[in-house]
């Protein structure tokens, strides 16, 4: 009969062999889980909010929300994927993972898919968000600009996605190293990956810098427009999390897999960011609907009035804020009452004009109590 004080020796021996080899032996399987679920949870939530407060308020939902649904529907794949792979070994150092064994090429298939599906949830965000600025200025060089973001952004990542499977040949050598065939070199992937990331970045930050030219020559006050200007710019995070990928890029060309988890994360968390930071500005209008009442009526002194006629003075009363069915004002009717000097025989003499919403603002609903002025 064997000793079990020997077995315990020799378990224990094992384990001390296995602890003091003098290499790392942690893993990011939990916290790579929390993470992407939790990103995945709180967009997903804010997204359905963001659909559930427009369909119950009858505002219906336009291009930028389905392509915003889509998104959100690749990063939830994402996730899917990435703790899939976990179940089979990924956030474990390599030293520590069967690479030898059978599912080590499914291992690296579910990988690639993480990857691929979380540039995807990145393109169509941005995207979306994009469009949305599209709705909000007619502004030529604008649009134009936002035009160029949107095609180069996603030309860029939808090839970043294509090279995931294409830069060895056979493609099957991508997630079955032990086959015959040829690859890239790794440090290729990695400069256009990083290139994309940088741009992709950029462009958010600009997209989160438009909203402050047009909220600014709204007609709100100050602190609503405080409000828009944070809610509207929320992109710039975003652009930080893409630009932030570059650090994580070297674990393409890593040996060890503990590096490659970072990068999925900062992936699926650019999505998440830009899903978010788009559907704030939208939740804002929705829970707030817009007040006029306090740009219904002012006044306005004339600038040409002299000192000699004091009693001259021009006002102008905003009176019908003509609305179309959503919500976005489309004429504004400017009634213009001249109070000629006292001694004039003639008395006042109003005037009427009628100026159409000025065509480099579009469609405003989504911005709660702004009324667009004419320009003088």
């Amino acid at each position: 009969m064997a000793d079990p004080t020997s077995t315990t020796g020799t378990a224990a021996a094992t384990s001390t062999s296995i602890l003091d080899d003098g290499r790392p032996h942690n893993d990011l399987i939990v916290h790579f889980n929390v993470i992407i679920w939790l990103l995945t949870g709180i967009s997903g939530a804010i997204l359905f909010v963001r659909g559930y407060c427009k369909i119950t308020r009858q505002r219906g939902l336009w291009w930028d929300d389905w392509i915003m649904f889509a998104a959100w529907i690749t990063i939830l794949i994402s996730s899917i994927f990435g703790s899939i792979s976990t179940t089979m070994g990924f956030g474990k150092h390599t030293y520590d993972m069967d690479i030898d064994g059978p599912n080590h090429p499914k291992l690296l298939f579910i990988m690639t898919m993480t990857g691929f599906w979380s540039i995807w949830g990145a393109a169509w965000s941005k995207t979306s968000f994009a469009v949305t600025l599209l709705r909000l200025t007619k502004m030529s060089s604008i649009r134009w600009g936002i035009w160029f973001i949107i095609i180069t952004v996603n030309v860029g990542l939808y090839v970043a996605a294509i090279f995931m499977w294409v830069q060895c040949d056979p493609p099957r050598k991508v997630w079955n190293p032990k086959i015959e065939g040829k690859c890239w070199d790794g440090n290729v992937i990695v400069a256009y990956n990083s290139w994309t990331a940088i741009w992709s970045g950029l462009a958010d930050i600009v997209l989160a810098i438009i909203p402050w030219w047009v909220i600014s020559r709204a007609a709100m006050n100050f602190k609503e427009q405080i409000g828009l200007l944070v809610c509207m710019s929320l992109g710039v995070f975003a652009g930080c999390t893409s630009i932030a990928k570059v650090i994580t890029m070297k674990a393409i060309t890593s040996d060890d897999m503990i590096n490659t988890p970072p990068l999925n994360i900062l992936g699926i968390a650019e999505a998440a960011v830009t899903i978010i930071a788009a559907s704030v500005p939208v939740l804002r209008a929705l829970v707030r609907p817009p007040n006029l009442s306090q740009v219904k009526s002012f006044s306005l002194s004339n600038p040409n009035s002299h000192a000699s006629q004091p009693r001259s003075q021009t006002r102008r009363e905003y009176e019908n804020l003509d609305k179309s069915g959503d919500n976005s004002i489309t004429t504004v009717k400017l009634t213009r009452l001249d109070r000629m000097h006292a001694d004039e025989a003639q008395g006042s003499s109003p005037r009427a004009r009628e100026y159409q919403t000025p065509r480099e603002w579009g469609n405003i609903s989504d911005f709660p109590g702004a009324a667009r002025l004419p320009q003088s």
